[in-house]
């Protein structure tokens, strides 16, 4: 019941809004001074305007379409290859970065994808795998295995500043 009410009261106020909006195309055509038969003429051709419009307005959302697509298209495999880059090696990684224009930080999930290219595989509790590193002084690397014969090692990465 509620729903043929609402179709009545549309319906009612379409019928109001016309009535007013042809009052007010004849009070304009009066202060115009257009006749009738010239009011006619200039619809008419009006509408042949909105036909032309709609038929460029639907080319032009093809050619949207189109463009979106190959946009898209081109997307993917950049989205691949950033992919590929995150899952290399620090340099190697950085190199592609070092090219990468800035316009692309905002086109692809940057974090997402680093986030889940650098998990890694160790769990809480697993022993920290065996790695070496230059020192300081650069004259001998370290290598962890090394350090933890005598004594337990605690890795700290932080900053304390």
């Amino acid at each position: 019941m509620a729903g043929a009410n609402r179709a009545v009261s549309r319906q009612i106020a379409e019928a109001v809004y016309i009535t007013a909006m042809f009052a007010f195309f004849n009070r304009v055509a009066d202060a115009f001074g257009i006749s009738p038969q010239g009011y006619l003429e200039m619809n008419a051709m009006t509408g042949e305007r909105q036909m032309m419009k709609m038929k460029m307005k639907e080319r032009t959302k093809r050619r949207l379409l189109i463009a979106c697509a190959v946009l898209f298209c081109l997307w993917l495999p950049f989205l691949g290859y950033i992919n590929w880059a995150m899952h290399q090696s620090p340099e190697t990684f950085g190199h592609v970065m070092a090219r990468m224009p800035m316009p692309a930080y905002f086109l692809f999930p940057f974090e997402t994808m680093w986030t889940r290219a650098r998990k890694g595989t160790l769990k809480v509790g697993d022993s920290a795998p065996d790695f070496q590193v230059k020192t300081l002084d650069a004259k001998a690397p370290v290598q962890l295995a090394s350090l933890w014969v005598n004594k337990p090692v605690v890795l700290v990465f932080g900053s304390y500043t």
